[in-house]
């Protein structure tokens, strides 16, 4: 059974999601943060460094085993399905000689996987494409993608002021959310088991999506 310590939150995060639109800029203001979970709140500043190495074991994913959809301007492909199980993944940046340029929403549901690499091609990237995925410890962004990174597995927006999706496995341990994160994306820490949760009070926006099921 997951076990949380924002229940009050989750409650108010619900009935605003039943009240709104489903507009990824629906979010909740930092004061109601605060006022609502005061003992989250943690002011101790980032020291995390980024981790860029995949594991040696590191497995390609083969195209054959990914459903592929052409983007809107067939300039490349976008990944809508994979639902193997495997544990260490590294994602295919070419198919038919144009590159794989992103991922559609819940393309990744219900597969499984410890740690995934995503090349620097993949651009079009939709929030909920991790939504459900079991047993993920590290997600590794490629250092040169233009606007995405990560730091200990966690994925963030370049600049690092948004925080995109957290790995299950942060939440067998504390986790403090740094303090250049202003925003907490879609889905960021959905359908996951929380123990301890610390929200930095730089925290300006909390997507209504991003504690889905949790």
């Amino acid at each position: 059974m997951k076990k949380s310590i924002i229940l009050p939150l989750l409650s108010l995060l619900i009935i605003s999601g039943c009240n709104s639109n489903t507009s990824s800029t629906n979010s909740i203001s930092s004061s109601f943060v605060s006022n609502t979970i005061s003992s989250t709140i943690e002011n101790s500043s980032t020291s995390s460094s980024e981790v860029n190495i995949p594991t040696k074991n590191i497995v390609d994913v083969d195209v054959n085993d990914l459903e592929l959809i052409e983007n809107e301007d067939k300039t490349g492909y976008l990944i809508n399905k994979y639902n193997k199980f495997d544990n260490y993944i590294r994602l295919p940046k070419m198919y038919n000689e144009k590159p794989i340029v992103g991922i559609v929403a819940y393309a990744f549901y219900s597969s499984s996987f410890e740690e995934i690499y995503i090349p620097d091609t993949y651009i079009d990237f939709d929030n909920s494409a991790f939504y459900s995925v079991f047993s993920s410890q590290k997600y590794i962004v490629d250092e040169t993608h233009p606007t995405m990174k990560s730091i200990d597995g966690v994925i963030y927006s370049k600049d690092e002021t948004v925080l995109i999706k957290l790995p299950d496995s942060k939440f067998y341990v504390d986790f403090s959310i740094p303090l250049t994160v202003k925003e907490i994306g879609p889905y960021a820490l959905s359908d996951m088991l929380i123990n301890h949760l610390h929200i930095s009070k730089n925290v300006e926006k909390i997507h209504y999506t991003a504690f889905l099921n949790t």
